[in-house]
């Protein structure tokens, strides 16, 4: 038989299941405690995990917020009260979402952090028999940042919503 040639593996002769001592397990562990490579303290466990976790939550609230960061969110909703000049066109429409959109993005790219959309125009009330008044009907809503209620009112005053008859409500999201 030459060097490089490979017999097959008689395995007739092996066992066909070979189990470890049952107590070979305990006997490693108990090996790694006694050179201090693994500890077995749940309480320290649970006080690094608990720490860990204070110490991600502080990190995230204080650098999640920059210097200069404004302070509160507002809600921009806006009213298509009387005044509103429905669109004649689904084309006049469609340029509307277009002029708004445009107007978010510009926010956007100034730094501003702007968020928002159209609402359904089936409006539900609750209870069943009450009826929402059409002047009030809400078309949709902005979310917008600053540092206080006029800057949010300066904000909202270059929003499109008003050059089309609509109103808006501004209102500060509490806990912001």
């Amino acid at each position: 038989m030459e060097e490089n040639d490979v017999q097959p593996l008689d395995t007739t002769s092996l066992a066909k299941s070979v189990s470890p001592p049952h107590d070979l397990e305990d006997r490693v562990v108990a090996a790694l405690r006694g050179r201090r490579l693994i500890y077995e303290r749940p309480f320290m466990r649970w006080w690094i995990a608990a720490v860990a976790a204070i110490i991600l939550f502080a990190a995230g609230f204080f650098l999640g917020r920059q210097p200069g960061d404004p302070k509160f969110t507002f809600v921009l909703l806006l009213h298509e009260g009387q005044g509103w000049r429905e669109a004649a066109s689904p084309s006049e429409e469609a340029q509307r979402v277009t002029e708004y959109k445009a107007w978010a993005g510009r926010l956007r790219a100034s730094g501003l952090r702007i968020d928002g959309t159209e609402l359904g125009g089936q409006v539900n009330t609750l209870p069943e028999n009450a009826s929402a008044a059409a002047s009030d009907k809400v078309g949709g809503f902005f979310a917008i940042h600053a540092d206080n209620l006029e800057d949010a009112k300066a904000i909202a005053r270059t929003c499109p919503h008003l050059s089309h008859g609509g109103q808006i409500e501004i209102r500060k999201i509490e806990g912001t």
